[in-house]
């Protein structure tokens, strides 16, 4: 079951981002240039130089690798030979952003977050065949800036920020009855209650970097039991993470004030920081990013003050990044998914959280 994760805001930049609403955008299709055809796009395409580092991405958090877009996006000499034509589809039943995205039994399921009237506790899920969002239960705590995960069939809400104060607490939602429930014992709990950490699976086990507090710590599903695994080199939070193998890519956020455009390499097998991976064109926070089955990541709006509608993509983790299509709007502390085939960047704000949900549809150039 193939899941993306997305990393969380930290709570300390929570009171800065938010803003006075903004109307969502109406448009239901909008066509983009090609970043050859856009002379400032084309030249922030130009690809950094790249690392030897990382491997093609053949794994991503949760059972059976990532999620394929139709058709696969493909890459010639000079960088993507495809389009991402974005369409806006069914909105979100209410406003959110810093919320948790999965894909599970071919559904996307958003859990919790932050709307424009405050904290979230529910959840709700879209059918992308029938372009519709329906309840999916409702968590015993409110949280935002929290880990969202599905394991073993199974989505796991980790810690967050519940508008007054950090959480540590576990809950488990089983998609097939719509039921949450909390982790009791040693498990029920991070050691160190935090929001804003990136978070990720391998193999069967949910590993936390980051956020409000330096650390890494991992929580095994099967034992439900949690592992501290010692401090971050560095400051990191609004970060994403991807997994290739038993790779950890931490792509962006903030490495203390400012936002970084920076790859960093976690080897979970080996316990240890690799060399960083080729940057983004682009430094972000915030941002959304999803791996395609194929190899392929992008990178989706971000930062918390000017939301960018930026979208960047590499063939792998430690290829080239380059520019793509823009989102139809500017977005920061959205999420992103692969669900049947297409690509969906869901919610998040611009100057206030938003409804709006945009797919995208891979195309020849």
């Amino acid at each position: 079951m193939a899941v993306l994760v997305v990393g969380a805001l930290a709570v300390a930049l929570y009171v800065l981002t938010r803003g006075p609403g903004v109307q969502p955008v109406a448009s239901p299709e909008v066509r983009l240039e090609r970043t050859a055809d856009h002379p400032a796009r084309a030249a922030a395409a130009r690809p950094r130089s790249k690392t030897s580092l990382a491997p093609s991405l053949v794994a991503a958090p949760g059972e059976g690798g990532p999620l394929a877009l139709s058709p696969a996006p493909t890459f010639g000499a000079s960088g993507p030979a495809f389009r991402v034509v974005w369409r806006r589809v069914a909105d979100l039943p209410e406003s959110r952003a810093r919320f948790g995205a999965a894909v599970a039994g071919g559904r996307i399921w958003v859990v919790g977050g932050e709307s424009r009237n405050g904290v979230l506790a529910s959840a709700v899920t879209y059918d992308p065949a029938a372009d519709r969002w329906t309840p999916a239960g409702t968590m015993r705590a409110a949280r935002s800036n929290h880990g969202l995960v599905a394991v073993d069939g199974r989505i796991w809400a980790i810690g967050g920020f519940n508008g007054e104060a950090l959480l540590g607490g576990v809950e488990v939602l089983d998609p097939s009855t719509g039921s949450w429930t909390t982790v009791e014992g040693a498990g029920g709990s991070m050691p160190t209650p935090r929001s804003g950490f990136a978070c990720a699976a391998v193999g069967g086990r949910i590993w936390t970097f980051g956020g409000d507090h330096p650390v890494i710590e991992v929580f095994d599903t099967a034992t439900r039991r949690w592992e501290s695994r010692g401090n971050m080199p560095s400051p990191l939070s609004a970060a994403s993470a991807v997994v290739s193998r038993d790779l950890v890519y931490l792509i962006g956020g903030f490495g203390g004030a400012a936002a970084s455009p920076a790859i960093r390499v976690y080897d979970t097998r080996a316990g240890r920081w690799l060399s960083d991976a080729a940057p983004m064109q682009q430094a972000r926070a915030g941002l959304a990013v999803v791996d395609d089955a194929g190899g392929a990541v992008f990178s989706i709006g971000g930062t918390f003050r000017s939301p960018l509608s930026l979208v960047e993509v590499c063939r792998a983790p430690g290829e080239p990044w380059w520019g793509m299509d823009d989102l139809p709007a500017p977005r920061a502390n959205l999420r992103a998914v692969i669900a049947r085939g297409k690509l969906y960047a869901i919610g998040g704000m611009d100057r206030a959280a938003e409804v709006s949900v945009f797919e995208g549809t891979v195309t020849p150039p």
